[in-house]
């Protein structure tokens, strides 16, 4: 178990981090991911802001459930788990959502909320 000084000092590691590679985005891009992240939050609002490999995580309990990131012409989620069957994800749970606008909050909202619902963390 990490000593409470351990685990202030990675939380500002990663949010650090996260606020990096925010400031590192093109300005169109960067109102769409933060969008977004708001969406993540409203829809698993105990999850806790994180980065690994070289994006931004929400985690629930320690446990990742969704990456997010933005790339050249699109966004996408990357929710860890879940019902792969749905037709919103594709395999390894990789969901691009195309072009910077509009954006897709509702199906952030969604991934976020569904796979936080899945881990039985959902507050």
């Amino acid at each position: 178990m990490k000593s409470p000084s351990a685990v202030k000092s990675a939380a500002k590691l990663s949010a650090a981090q996260v606020r990096g590679y925010f400031a590192s985005l093109p300005p169109d891009a960067r109102r769409g991911l933060k969008k977004i992240r708001e969406a993540i939050r409203a829809a698993a609002p105990s999850a806790v802001e994180g980065f690994s490999y070289q994006m931004p995580v929400f985690r629930l309990d320690g446990r990742p459930l969704v990456w997010y990131a933005a790339w050249k012409q699109h966004y996408g989620l990357y929710p860890v788990g879940g019902d792969r069957s749905r037709a919103c994800l594709r395999p390894r749970g990789m969901r691009d959502l195309e072009g910077y606008d509009p954006v897709s909050t509702d199906e952030a909202a969604v991934v976020g909320g569904r796979e936080a619902t899945r881990q039985g963390t959902h507050r």
